[in-house]
Parts: C-alpha cells; sequence; structure tokens
C-alpha cells in the first residue's frame, strides 16, 4: 500500500515489547474497565483480570495464539482453556504467582502496578476530553477496556483503549465479576435518574468504581510525573553517580536447567543482596 494514495489516514506506531512479563512462560495483559460520563469524570473498576495466551511465549514464531491474548482470537485456538479456564485469572491468582515466583521482590499488584495504570488511565482521558461528547448530551456515559502490559522489569504500558470492550463470560471468575461490574455502572449513571422499581440483588460489598477524575468535583488522582518507569526500584538498573554501567547486567546463558527468565532474574538479585550482606 503506498502511503502518498492514504494522506488523510491517520497512523499508529507501536515498538512491540520483545521482553513482556510471563504468566507460567506464556504472555498475558491485563483487562481493566473505566467509566467515562458526561460530567467530565473518570471512573476505574477496581476488579480487573488478567488474559493469557494458549501458547509458550518465544520471538521464534509470529504466530498469533503466542504473541495476541484477546479473547476473541485466543477462544478458535486448540489449546484454548488448556491452561486456565476462557484464558483468563483473577488478580488474586496472579498475586499468588507473584508471591511464589518472586518471594524476594515483594511484588504487590494494587501497590506496584495499579498506581501505573490508574496514571496511564487519567492522561488518556485527558488527552482526548475535549473531544468527547461533541454534542453536549447530558446524562451520558461510555464504558472503556484499558488494556496494559507489564514488562520483564515491572514497568506498566498501555496498549489500548476499546470503546466497545468483551462482555462475555469465558468463565465462572468472570461469570461473577461481570453482573456485579454492570450493576455498578447502573447505580452511577442510572439510579439517580431512574429510581429502580423491582427488587435487585445487592452485592455484600460497595461499588467497585474508584472516581479517579472530576473537574466539577476537583477530584485529579494522577501522581506527581517525577514518578518513575519502575515501580521496584530494584529493577531499576542505571548506574549510580560513579559507578560502571553493565551494560548486559543480566544475561540469558545464566540460565539454569528448568529455570524461566523470570526465576533467574529474582535469584540474580537475591544473590546480590546476600553478598552485600557479607
Amino acid at each position: 500500500m503506498c502511503i502518498r494514495d492514504r494522506a488523510y489516514t491517520y497512523w499508529v506506531v507501536q515498538k512491540y515489547i520483545e521482553k513482556p512479563l510471563l504468566y507460567k512462560r506464556r504472555k498475558f495483559d491485563i483487562r481493566v474497565w473505566a467509566l467515562i460520563t458526561s460530567n467530565n469524570e473518570l471512573f476505574y473498576y477496581r476488579q480487573g483480570y488478567l488474559r493469557t495466551s494458549s501458547e509458550e511465549y518465544t520471538l521464534d514464531t509470529k504466530q498469533n495464539y503466542v504473541h495476541l491474548t484477546n479473547n476473541c482470537l485466543q477462544q478458535h485456538g486448540k489449546k484454548y482453556s488448556l491452561h486456565e479456564v476462557g484464558n483468563t485469572i483473577s488478580f488474586e491468582i496472579f498475586q499468588n504467582y507473584l508471591n511464589e515466583v518472586y518471594a524476594g521482590l515483594g511484588v504487590d499488584v494494587e501497590r506496584h502496578l495499579v498506581g501505573r495504570m490508574k496514571d496511564l488511565m487519567i492522561d488518556s482521558f485527558l488527552s482526548v476530553r475535549e473531544f468527547l461528547n461533541p454534542r453536549k448530551r447530558k446524562n451520558s456515559f461510555e464504558l472503556l477496556g484499558f488494556d496494559f502490559l507489564i514488562d520483564e522489569d515491572f514497568r506498566v504500558w498501555l496498549i489500548e483503549v476499546n470503546i466497545n470492550p468483551y462482555l462475555g463470560i469465558p468463565n465462572k471468575f468472570i461469570e461473577g465479576l461481570l453482573p456485579k461490574m454492570l450493576n455498578d455502572m447502573c447505580e452511577l449513571v442510572l439510579d439517580s435518574h431512574f429510581k429502580p422499581v423491582n427488587e435487585i440483588p445487592k452485592w455484600d460489598i460497595k461499588s467497585q468504581f474508584e472516581l479517579l477524575y472530576s473537574s466539577k468535583q476537583k477530584v485529579n488522582q494522577r501522581r506527581e510525573f517525577g514518578c518513575g518507569l519502575y515501580p521496584l526500584k530494584k529493577m531499576d538498573i542505571a548506574p549510580k553517580q560513579n559507578e560502571p554501567f553493565d551494560a548486559n547486567p543480566v544475561s540469558y546463558t545464566h540460565l539454569r536447567a528448568h529455570e524461566t527468565p523470570e526465576h533467574l532474574v529474582c535469584r540474580l538479585l537475591l544473590e546480590k543482596k546476600k553478598k552485600k550482606k557479607k
């Protein structure tokens, strides 16, 4: 295709992240729901989930079932649901995995990853705020799906924002999560205008939608821009002043039998910590 023939076409160029954090040797991304209202409000839904691929990660193939985690694609693969039902897991299961594999790092999903997700969600919202709801329709809203990738250094990257997020039910976890999210959304955008006539089921926990930004209520949870990309300072390999820089601090040639790259990083960091104590 000749670009010159597409003078008025918008293009998006993204750098592929070759070294993502893996879940049991497979690639994954994180789906988080967000709600935007006509009052210039941005809400974040606290319970997100991971979408996993069906094949082990490698750069030696361009197979979609290795590199793309979208449910609409993975569900057509022969290994769909082989590892996890519906290729979907909760934050809780992900946290348990991190506790097991990266015990020495103390990685916490809420403390180390979610904060950066919220920053990127606010930045994305503010970048297009003036173009949203151009006809100024009152009481309008939109549900969005934010997709994030975590790299080997636990840095959070925004992949895309979906205006028509998947609302299917691939497993029991989503079967319990989705109705609660939709009920919380309706309570926010509808109940103040249309009081429910029939009795609706009540959940034990309060709404999981958290207000991230509101110009009217003067709410802005965006952290200082000075916050580094590395949520774990231990993973920031930038050299200190007057300290020689090792251009290749972690070589995969040091991998032991049956050891994943993630285990290698964790092991080397722990060994380095032990040497300092001595």
